[in-house]
């Protein structure tokens, strides 16, 4: 494929090109933005296979990101989680565990395994918790855990 080949190239495939490639992209990018763009290339492609042509393209190009963008926003973005995957010591609150070992305020005890590591349990309403117990990290200070029994 010589240089004039490329230039050749008709508005609809090279917004087919565009839509493939931001697709791809979406695969590396954080967020979900790419995507949506990516198909607003790829449907004014086909509408260009259909005989659009000119600035009829233009205002097909803008109807399809706009239609795309919003579809997404409305329908799609709903039923993803947010904050889903939180990091760091964040990601802990709501997970349900085991208590490791009792829980007693008043004698200094307890812990709960998450995953591979021990972290020093509390309640929050001094409540005596005993192992074995099944229990929801509320919250995280520094390395203690607040914890509430699931009933």
């Amino acid at each position: 494929m010589n240089t004039t080949d490329f230039y050749s190239l008709t508005l609809p495939q090279i917004f087919a090109v565009l839509g493939l490639l931001l697709c791809i992209a979406e695969v590396f990018l954080p967020g979900f933005w790419v995507l949506p763009v990516g198909v607003g290339f790829l449907l004014t492609a086909i509408s260009g296979l259909f005989g659009v042509q000119g600035n009829l393209l233009w205002v097909a190009l803008v109807l399809s990101l706009l239609s795309s963008v919003v579809f997404t926003v409305k329908f799609l973005r709903p039923h993803l989680k947010k904050g889903a995957y939180q990091s760091n010591m964040f990601g802990l609150i709501g997970l349900e565990v085991l208590v490791e070992e009792r829980i007693d305020v008043s004698a200094n005890t307890g812990s709960v395994r998450i995953y591979s590591d021990h972290w020093r349990a509390l309640t929050l309403n001094d409540e005596v918790l005993e192992k074995g117990s099944r229990v929801r990290v509320h919250s995280v200070d520094g390395n203690k855990l607040y914890v509430t029994k699931v009933s």
